[in-house]
Formats: structure tokens, C-alpha cells, sequence
């Protein structure tokens, strides 16, 4: 996962060029690491911050951009860790709010015996995360900055969806570019017609967009070939576009960790060259 966020928040900051106030919305949580593959020595447990979109905004900020995240944990322990680790990293976290009544998410991740990673996530629903609301000292500092960076793991739940979608509007009305990570988490969460209505309203609210090919491109857009997704109309001027070193150095086993941009500009001057490069991924992974 920690290459993922990495390659992700580098082509972030490619993207990015000399903008450098940014700010994240999203998700917040704790990572606990359960190694039980040997059951007679079992491993410490290990706890990390997490949430795709906290780990972007502490990213980000170590490249030495200023960057002010909102959201929301639970004022409990897990909470106090997250707020501790974005301080610790100098992100601005004035927009981050502490409520009693809802529990900061943990991610669970048991590796068994074969070193399979297996994920739960508690609570399942209505965690702290999931109940962030704009607040008009938000709108405020959103107005300010150069960039919104959002995930789509906040479109599951209100009322952190409504705000995500008020605060893409807002900046799209601004001219503030917007990026949006999809991680959908299909696999815990499913893809039924109406989030994926909603995912598609954040799509045309956004610039740049991020996503896994296999686990979220095909299943998002019904097809298994990219050239029907490059010459739908509606869609032609985003650009799909992995880095030719990502082609020439992904193996199979490591395809569907793969992450593409969609990028969108008013020229859209190479779709062939574009389907050659899938091509030849698909190639690469045959």
C-alpha cells in the first residue's frame, strides 16, 4: 500500500508544478497490522495513521507544500493518534473535527499463514470520518487554496458525501483544480447504480482523477477495453495516461496495485499513442 501512496502522491505533485496550498478532504483513520502467520510467534501489533486521504495530505506536506486537511475522527485514542501524526507532519488541521459520538475508524489487517492480507474495517458504518460537515470556516480556507484533493471512500456515507460534492463545486466554480482519488473499496463495499451515480458526479466535478485499472476502471465503466473508454464521448477529453516506466516495470503480480490518471485538458491530440501504450501494457502483462 505505501508504494501506492507514494506513486500517487508523486504524480500529484507533478501535476501540481508550483501550486503548493493545497487542501485535502477526506477520511482519517488508524491502520492496525495483525501478523498471525505463525501462530506458535506471533508479531507485535503494529499501529499507523491512515485514511487514503490523511495519508496524501502528510505526502504532500513532507514535499513542502502547505496543506490544511478536513475531516473528522472520534474523541477517542485513535483520534488523539491522528491528530498527533498530522501535526507531527505540519498539516494544518484547523478543519479536522473531534466528535463525541462517533468512533475514529481502525482498519484491520491480519496476514495468515500464506501472507495473505486481510482487511476489516470497524465500525462498518457511521464512523467519525464518514459524519464531516462543511463548515463556513471551511469554505473560507477552500476558497484560499490552489488545490482540493479528495477520495471517493467519503461518497459512501452523509453526511461527508454532501460535503464533498459542496466543497468539489465550490472550487470547481472557482477555478481550483480539482483532484479525486476514487478508491473505491469495491471488494468491503460493493458498486450499486446509485453510488456509482454519485461517483460519476464527482468525476465531472473534478480535473485529474486517480484510480486502480483493474479493480476500478473496468467495473466503473463497464468495459474491458480502454479504447471504448478513450472514445466515449463523454469522456474524451480525459486523458488515461500511465508513465512508461510504470509499463516497462509492473509485472502481473503487481497489475492490479497499478495506478493511471485521467487528466483533463482541453486538447486531446494523442489517443492513439494512448491505446498503443495499453497495448503494450496488456502485452506486458500477458
Amino acid at each position: 500500500m505505501l508504494k501506492i501512496w507514494v506513486k500517487l502522491i508523486n504524480l500529484l505533485q507533478i501535476a501540481l508544478d508550483n501550486m503548493t496550498k493545497i487542501s485535502v478532504l477526506g477520511d482519517s483513520n488508524v491502520d492496525l497490522l495483525l501478523n498471525v502467520a505463525n501462530p506458535n510467534k506471533l508479531a507485535d501489533p503494529q499501529l499507523f495513521c491512515g485514511g487514503s486521504s490523511a495519508n496524501v495530505a502528510t505526502g504532500l506536506s513532507k514535499l513542502g507544500n502547505e496543506v490544511c486537511f478536513f475531516g473528522a475522527v472520534g474523541n477517542d485514542i485513535y483520534g488523539k493518534h491522528v491528530q498527533k501524526d498530522l501535526l507531527d507532519n505540519i498539516v494544518n488541521i484547523d478543519g479536522l473535527y473531534v466528535l463525541d459520538n462517533y468512533s475514529t475508524a481502525t482498519v484491520i489487517a491480519v496476514i495468515d499463514k500464506t501472507g495473505e492480507r486481510n482487511l476489516f474495517v470497524w465500525p462498518t458504518e457511521n464512523a467519525a470520518h464518514s459524519q464531516y460537515s462543511l463548515t463556513s470556516h471551511d469554505t473560507k480556507v477552500l476558497n484560499e487554496c490552489n488545490w482540493l484533493h479528495v477520495s471517493g471512500i467519503s461518497l459512501r456515507e452523509n453526511p461527508t458525501r454532501s460535503s464533498m460534492l459542496d466543497a468539489m463545486r465550490l472550487c470547481k466554480n472557482s477555478q481550483i483544480k480539482v483532484s479525486f482519488d476514487l478508491n473505491l473499496r469495491i471488494e468491503l463495499w460493493g458498486l450499486d447504480n446509485e453510488f456509482i451515480n454519485v461517483i460519476f458526479e464527482a468525476i465531472d466535478l473534478s480535473d485529474y482523477i486517480f484510480g486502480n485499472l483493474e479493480e476500478e476502471y473496468y467495473n466503473l465503466f463497464n468495459t474491458n477495453h480502454m479504447g471504448d473508454i478513450i472514445s466515449n464521448a463523454a469522456y474524451k477529453n480525459k486523458v488515461f495516461k500511465p508513465s512508461k516506466k510504470e509499463l516497462e516495470t509492473n509485472n502481473r503480480a503487481r497489475s492490479a496495485k497499478l495506478r493511471f490518471a485521467i487528466r483533463s485538458n482541453t486538447d486531446f491530440q494523442y489517443p492513439h499513442e494512448l491505446i498503443d501504450k495499453f497495448k503494450n501494457y496488456l502485452k506486458l502483462e500477458s
